[in-house]
């Protein structure tokens, strides 16, 4: 099941007037503001009527982290936008923030009690552009999304020696693959905990594989692969695991930073 996440976007430009904080503990955007204002003004006595437990309970990681964030905030910063998320159970308050060339966001999960007052129980601080970057440089890897299901095989007459090999896998994702990377492994043995390995290759195929399909890959590296052992189905373990697929699709955090560069540009109109 691909994972979804819901977004509700409001545009918000957070000017701030300085006076004495009174929050509306169950106004999520209100809570934002008082976020902005706290480290905007180095004033933690704001942030503390928001955080979880008025922040007696913040650990020293938690406590560095915002120290981190303390440190970020300057004039030179921009609010783009304030949103919320929500992913299962979980919920996001996130703001965005231009500093120079460079996009950030600023999230914060929250919980709401019967009353509906909202309590933040964690901040972090993301470098959306370096985010973008290192998404584009990782190999596209959607391991939920191929489903290996297995491995079949011929040998020749006397049962030592592979004369080919092929693995079946099903694509559970909602996009076409062009190109996949794997690494088969193959162990014998009496059970699986004692079997040994003993072929371990890394295969690649440009056959195309369609959502929803089960497609068969040939392994190279299986014909006339000579094993020293009677080759037996019983006491043959098998094992693939990902490495690759394409093509890759833009990331979200890519997404996101066009998204903000075009607020930019609409703000600035």
């Amino acid at each position: 099941m691909k994972k979804i996440f819901i977004v509700i976007s409001v545009v918000i430009m957070l000017g701030f007037i300085g006076c004495q904080y009174n929050i509306d503990r169950t106004n999520i955007y209100m809570i934002g503001e008082a976020i902005h204002e706290s480290f905007i003004k180095n004033d933690t006595s704001i942030l503390k009527q928001v955080f979880l437990h008025e922040m007696d309970s913040t650990s020293d990681k938690q406590k560095k982290r915002i120290s981190e964030i303390q440190d970020f905030f300057n004039p030179e910063l921009t609010v783009i936008k304030m949103d919320t998320s929500s992913f299962l159970s979980w919920r996001w308050l996130n703001i965005y923030y231009k500093k120079k060339t460079t996009f950030y966001e600023l999230s914060a999960p929250y919980s709401r009690d019967s009353l509906g007052a909202i309590t933040i129980l964690n901040l972090y601080l993301k470098n959306i552009n370096e985010k973008c970057e290192s998404d584009k440089n990782e190999p596209y890897c959607p391991k939920d999304d191929v489903d290996f299901k297995r491995i079949s095989w011929t040998t020749d007459y006397y049962g030592k020696t592979f004369k080919s090999g092929e693995v079946f896998f099903k694509n559970n994702s909602y996009n076409d693959f062009n190109y996949i990377k794997f690494r088969v492994i193959m162990k014998n043995g009496n059970s699986q905990w004692s079997a040994e390995t003993f072929f371990n290759q890394t295969v690649e195929s440009y056959k195309p594989s369609y959502s929803g399909d089960i497609t068969s890959v040939q392994i190279p590296g299986m014909e006339n692969y000579f094993t020293g052992f009677k080759i037996e189905k019983d006491k043959l373990y098998f094992d693939a695991e990902l490495i690759e697929v394409l093509p890759k699709p833009e990331s979200s955090w890519c997404k996101l930073l066009k998204e903000l560069e075009k607020e930019i540009i609409e703000n600035s109109k």
